[in-house]
């Protein structure tokens, strides 16, 4: 039986299906024929999917994670290292493998930014390579629209209960979907982690 993370890696990797699609496969369960093949699985998932936001260019969904009124000032532009993009308001974290952009901030426009300004970025592998990581668990995890910045602010680990990813941060790691293939999609007890065969996103949860 095929993970959760693969089917819906190949429910990605496709077009959206049509409502007749579906129907077809809806008429087989009534029958009651209850096995579906993995492309049937991925076709439903598919159609059921939220509608993911549209995003232009990689760059654009480095971006996407950047937040413009945050007071560290290296956290309201992206940065590259000279070989990834990053982009972060330190709960989520957008990567794009390859970039051309010399070491240094850039605004959403791509224009450079003073780097002595903005100081040194923070160290972000232990954030995609630390933890336990583990093929999606649907049953440790819950989509919530919002979370106020107090609530944010108390995120720890509990191995036994659910943790709440903002909605918002979901779609818009997804999004990358549009323009890479997903590998896989793995959690911890406190993160979210999608991979692309062109970048990573981490989202870290919290509990109410």
């Amino acid at each position: 039986m095929k993970t959760f993370h693969e089917i819906a890696a190949l429910a990605h990797a496709g077009k959206k299906p049509t409502k007749k699609e579906c129907f077809a496969i809806a008429l087989k369960l009534a029958n009651g024929n209850i096995t579906l093949s993995v492309n049937e699985i991925a076709t439903l998932y598919s159609f059921f999917f939220p509608t993911i936001t549209q995003v232009k260019t990689p760059f654009d969904w480095a971006t996407r994670a950047v937040d413009k009124k945050d007071k560290r000032l290296y956290l309201t532009a992206v940065y590259s290292d000279g070989s990834r993009l990053i982009g972060s308001n330190g709960h989520r974290l957008h990567l794009l493998n390859n970039t051309h952009l010399p070491q240094g901030f850039y605004d959403n426009a791509g224009n450079a930014l003073n780097l002595e300004t903005f100081g040194v970025y923070p160290v972000i592998d232990c954030i995609i390579e630390d933890g336990d990581w583990n093929p999606l668990n649907m049953d440790a995890c819950k989509i919530v629209d919002n979370v106020s910045s107090r609530e944010m602010s108390e995120l720890y680990e509990t191995p036994n209960k659910k943790m709440h990813y903002v909605k918002k941060y979901v779609d818009e790691a997804m999004s990358f979907g549009t323009l890479s293939r997903i590998i896989k999609i793995e959690n911890t007890t406190s993160k979210l982690k999608i991979t692309y065969i062109d970048g990573i996103a981490v989202i870290m949860g919290y509990q109410l």
